[in-house]
């Protein structure tokens, strides 16, 4: 026999719990949509700066002369005397050198704008893309004292230079060579654009051409130097310049 009142009474209790039925959808909506706004927004600059590979905390390495490759030892006379004419006269076609007799190979060299300045970095591995910020190979990274533009030349001599020579430990840790440096710049085209806030981060501003010479030595009189020029090298921004300590 149907049972009206019983039914009725389903009825009645279903009616009193829908609207939280539809305010609980509506609840898992719209944290949806939160989330789905905060995963899409990531990437893009909201102010903050990027940390660079130079912060990264990195171990000593002390070099002995004992412990050489077969290649040059010395660095060149010419090299240690710093000047621009002499730079110009010996810059080799691609930037190449030594260290305690063993080849470095430049393949990339970049700019990187940081919170701490205008970093230069040299690397014996190619450089995947812009957005490249694991340390994947050996490389020379000089911190910048000035702000690089056309026709900019810097010239930073033993116990002022911020030049560091780092050697791969694992991917993404190295060893920092303890040693002083030298190192003259002349960049002869600088080709860049203006920071787009409302794009990535990490940004490609542009390329710069130049040329370079490094030295370094420590108190055990192990030496290591590049030279040469550099074309077409990427400048990039990590972080908006206009948002700097």
């Amino acid at each position: 026999m149907f049972n009206r009142s019983f039914y009725l009474k389903q009825f009645l209790c279903f009616l009193s719990l829908f609207p939280f039925f539809v305010l609980s959808i509506i609840l898992l909506m719209l944290t949806a949509c939160q989330e789905e706004e905060v995963t899409q927004s990531a990437p893009r600059n909201r102010g903050f700066n990027v940390t660079t590979p130079r912060s990264v905390a990195t171990q000593i390495i002390t070099l002995q002369p004992e412990i050489a490759g077969e290649g040059p030892k010395d660095v060149p006379d010419w090299l240690k005397n710093q000047e621009v004419s002499l730079l110009r006269r010996y810059a080799t076609e691609q930037i190449t050198g030594y260290l305690n007799g063993n080849q470095f190979q430049v393949k990339s060299v970049h700019f990187d704008w940081t919170n701490d300045g205008w970093l230069l970095v040299l690397s014996d591995v190619e450089l995947k893309n812009e957005l490249d910020l694991i340390p994947s190979g050996n490389r020379i990274e000089i911190l910048l004292s000035g702000k690089p533009g056309n026709e900019f030349t810097e010239q930073q001599a033993f116990g002022q230079s911020k030049a560091e020579w780092k050697i791969l430990k694992e991917l993404g840790k190295s060893y920092r060579w303890d040693a002083q440096s030298a190192y003259l710049l002349e960049v002869q085209d600088w080709q860049i654009s203006a920071f787009d806030p409302n794009a990535n981060a990490i940004q490609k501003a542009g390329v710069a051409n130049g040329r370079l010479q490094v030295h370094f030595k420590n108190q055990a009189g192990v030496q290591g130097w590049v030279n040469g020029k550099f074309d077409q090298a990427m400048v990039r921004y990590l972080g908006n310049p206009e948002k700097s300590n």
